[in-house]
């Protein structure tokens, strides 16, 4: 898959800064080779379900506690087992 593919493929609203736009989660590793190879870095947001993950308990990083996802957390971002698809842009 080449990246002018996924671009045509999943066209984002040409105000976007999107480079490709509700693209299926089952494509994501296919998708981040293809940017991987044409040395594009590009960052990731995931895009489904945001309330499955309220109360889930969530590791902490570099030594931090452990917490509990709150309403509002859950409510700004949507987490990669949780997502349905995502959306490819620049880093």
């Amino acid at each position: 898959m080449e990246v002018s593919h996924i671009e045509g493929l999943w066209a984002s609203n040409p105000r976007s800064w999107a480079r490709a736009y509700h693209v299926p989660i089952e494509h994501r590793e296919k998708v981040l080779a293809a940017y991987r190879e044409a040395r594009i870095k590009v960052r990731i947001r995931y895009q489904g379900p945001r309330s499955h993950s309220i109360g889930r308990t969530m590791k902490g990083v570099n030594g931090a506690q452990d917490w509990i996802r709150g309403s509002y957390q859950a409510q700004l971002t949507c987490l990669r087992e949780d997502a349905k698809s995502f959306s490819v842009y620049d880093r």
